[in-house]
């Protein structure tokens, strides 16, 4: 098990999760902390995952 931290919202949230980070660290996730619309790539150099926001369209 590893923890994931993430700080939305002024504050800072600690999950427990299981995977490897390309497994967690997934589109949903980015939107549901961070209210923004997210791709997760492969880096072309190091192989890591990026993230690559957008706002989420206005309601």
């Amino acid at each position: 098990m590893d923890l994931f931290a993430d700080l939305a919202g002024g504050g800072m949230t600690v999950r427990a999760v299981s995977g490897s980070t390309a497994a967690v660290l997934t589109p949903e996730l980015v939107r549901n902390v961070y209210g923004v619309d997210a791709v997760v790539l492969e880096h072309p150099a190091t192989g890591r995952p990026l993230v690559a926001v957008s706002p989420l369209p206005a309601a």
